[in-house]
């Protein structure tokens, strides 16, 4: 009898257990789809603003550098708001942190669109970035600790797919409301819808026990610089203001690192070109080729939907039917960054010259894609050029030029072209080539960092020839022999 009971007992336990990780998951699941949906729709705004230029009123007509600003300066707000995400996140509740920076960008965007002042407008654009970065930051932290094992890839996967699908929505709703011609349904209505849909996720992450949002101990969530008292480390690739000068000295060690100075600088040109033409990409069709409006806003959801996601797909696949990026496959790896990096540079040539939008749009699309093949394997020999110990440090520089360097600068450069000329045709076309132009700077940086590597390989080979004798130790991995190759100067 006292054995029967005891199996009932254990057999009530384990029903109760996989109950209680049932709920587990079903509640961890719904956090994660509340993160995918606050990461679309905080880049919702990115594709509402290109889609609304010419209907950025008030009161008078913007300047072209006036309208850029608008756009850029979310990624100031952005870069800013990361100096203090991990002192942040170290002190408060995640929970708490994401609910107040999600009713706070609901209030910019509120107070953006109905902004008539265009410095008001500027101040509003750049909170609504400062607020943004601390959920954007957070979720890809949020899920590498928590999504199941099995499927943490996946997870990751529809967290980043979340970002262009974002902007897409933000760039046909706005469109749609602009070409209604009906009272008060503009783009600043698509603004306001913005920050009405975030209610949802505040009233949702409200409600849902904070154990299951916040990193276990928030003493473990590091940046860059920093060390865990625990040693068990959560690392958030941020740069962090408390222990700047550890950072200032990783990142002097970094810049002395040629492959991780080019590839950097030619992932930052790529950016800045995507940038230019996600932003420019509607007037210049309407303006400049005389297409009509669906034409190019069809064609706009197909290039932003379609052509990064596949070109970073067959990069990763080609990379690795090649032998990934690693060891001696490292000197293959940058050939095939190379060649795709020429072809999205003969993509872009044309791309400047021709009068057709269908043609142009094609263009732009093998444009994108190309560049979307050089991601996998540049961003693979960026993280195994640095030591382990400096990989957060160069992940935080990275991130820190894309936004600055790439997405910021990139529309008010190509917009202080633009205002050089009276003539608006003529202002959009010099400033679009300009911007396409900057995909040959993104090929010299790799034709660099393949002469540095080649460089090392030959060193390498050299070394081996010349060995008499030959110890395991001595047969180091390329990429160490890599770190050691002095900088190269850019004349």
């Amino acid at each position: 009898m006292e054995n029967e009971e005891e199996s009932k007992s254990q057999v009530q336990n384990t029903e109760e257990n996989l109950s209680g990780q049932t709920l587990h998951s079903k509640i961890r699941f719904r956090v994660f789809f509340i993160m995918v949906c606050a990461n679309a729709l905080l880049n919702y705004d990115t594709g509402v603003i290109p889609a609304s230029l010419d209907h950025l009123d008030i009161g008078s007509k913007l300047s072209h550098s006036e309208q850029a600003a608008i756009g850029s300066l979310v990624y100031v707000g952005i870069c800013t708001s990361s100096l203090i995400v991990s002192i942040v996140f170290q002190r408060f509740s995640a929970s708490k942190v994401l609910i107040t920076m999600l009713i706070l960008n609901s209030i910019f965007c509120l107070l953006f669109s109905f902004s008539y002042n265009v410095y008001f407008m500027y101040l509003t654009r750049f909170g609504m970035g400062f607020t943004q970065a601390f959920c954007v930051i957070y979720a890809p932290v949020w899920t590498n600790e928590f999504a199941p094992c099995d499927t943490c890839t996946r997870w990751m996967g529809i967290l980043q797919c979340a970002v262009p699908l974002g902007v897409v929505f933000g760039y046909g709703i706005a469109s749609l409301f602009n070409s209604l011609d009906i009272i008060f349904l503009d783009w600043r209505f698509a603004i306001q819808l913005q920050a009405v849909l975030e209610i949802p996720l505040i009233l949702s992450l409200k409600v849902i026990d904070k154990s299951y949002i916040d990193i276990i101990n928030p003493q473990d969530l590091v940046s860059s610089g920093e060390k865990s008292p625990r040693g068990n480390e959560v690392r958030i690739d941020v740069i962090s203001l408390t222990h700047f000068s550890v950072f200032w000295d990783q990142m002097k060690m970094l810049f002395k690192n040629s492959i991780f100075v080019f590839l950097t600088l030619s992932l930052c040109c790529m950016f800045f070109v995507v940038s230019g033409i996600q932003y420019w990409i509607t007037q210049y069709c309407i303006k400049v080729l005389h297409a009509k409006k669906i034409l190019v806003v069809i064609g706009f959801v197909i290039i932003s939907t379609t052509a990064p996601i596949l070109g970073v797909l067959t990069g990763g696949w080609v990379a690795d039917y090649y032998g990934g990026y690693k060891g001696k496959n490292i000197l293959t790896a940058m050939r095939i960054c190379l060649t795709f990096g020429l072809l999205a540079f003969m993509s872009a040539i044309p791309s400047c010259f021709v009068q057709t939008v269908v043609v142009e749009i094609f263009l732009l699309w093998l444009l994108l894609f190309f560049g979307g093949c050089i991601v996998p394997a540049a961003t693979g020999i960026i993280v195994n050029s640095v030591p382990k110990e400096f990989q957060s440090s160069s992940s935080s520089v990275s991130q820190l030029m894309f936004n600055f360097g790439g997405f910021f600068l990139s529309p008010l450069m190509s917009a202080a072209i633009m205002d050089l000329f009276t003539d608006e045709i003529d202002a959009l076309t010099w400033g679009f080539r300009f911007t396409l132009s900057v995909s040959f700077l993104s090929l010299i940086f790799i034709t660099l960092a393949f002469s540095v590597i080649l460089k090392g390989e030959i060193q390498y080979e050299v070394q081996f020839e010349n060995s008499d004798i030959i110890e395991d130790n001595s047969l180091e991995n390329l990429q160490e022999i890599i770190r050691r190759v002095k900088p190269i100067a850019i004349s």
